[in-house]
């Protein structure tokens, strides 16, 4: 009887954790085209990367782009200019929280990706994600298998 109440209990913990778990779904990645002289190519994507159960926001300017799960990756076009990119987390794994300035340059595409490197913290031992900025050029090989996420807006 007991050996039956732990395993029902135990099916249900799996099913209720899983059924929270966020993963990207979405056609697979696709290159946007080139930005041309007056703007900026700016691709954002999440590698499998904890805690999988939560969506960071992404905000840029103060603008919410998105929620972006793991696996998941959206594209937009920048005016040159100054940038504060920011990756938000629900209050319980603010220690994820992320903030980079990004200078974007006419006809130039950037990569900014969170997850992958971590960095723990001395309290309670709290990791939280890296968030890299590469240029386009760099090795396409992690956003390759990210599926694509409809941003709130495409031009900013």
């Amino acid at each position: 009887m007991i050996f039956k109440i732990k395993i029902s209990v135990l099916i249900i913990i799996t099913t209720l954790a899983t059924g929270c778990t966020t993963f990207a779904k979405g056609h697979a990645f696709r290159s946007a085209s080139s930005p041309d002289q007056n703007s900026s190519l700016l691709y954002i994507y999440r590698t499998e990367s904890t805690p999988f159960m939560r969506q960071p926001t992404v905000l840029i300017n103060g603008e919410e782009l998105l929620d972006l799960p793991n696996g998941g990756y959206t594209y937009l076009y920048l005016r040159p200019g100054e940038y504060r990119i920011e990756f938000d987390w629900a209050w319980d794994v603010s220690y994820n929280d992320r903030e980079i300035e990004l200078d974007a340059r006419p006809g130039e595409a950037y990569k900014v990706r969170i997850g992958g490197g971590r960095h723990c913290g001395v309290i309670f031992g709290n990791c939280g994600n890296d968030v890299t900025v590469e240029t386009k050029h760099s090795d396409d090989s992690q956003i390759d298998s990210c599926k694509y996420q409809t941003p709130n807006f495409d031009f900013l």
